[in-house]
């Protein structure tokens, strides 16, 4: 079996990475946004 291997400070250039986040929240914030109006909708309790 091959191992995996995770480099955590791999070097990103400054400008991908705050480009990167600034997708990710977006991305959170539709997501969110359905959530909560599918949450609204339902009316049931959800599973965490």
């Amino acid at each position: 079996m091959t191992k995996f291997q995770y480099y955590p400070k791999q070097k990103i250039p400054l400008w991908q990475s705050d480009k990167m986040r600034q997708l990710i929240i977006d991305r959170w914030q539709e997501i969110s946004k359905v959530v909560e109006a599918r949450n609204k909708s339902n009316n049931t309790s959800s599973l965490s």
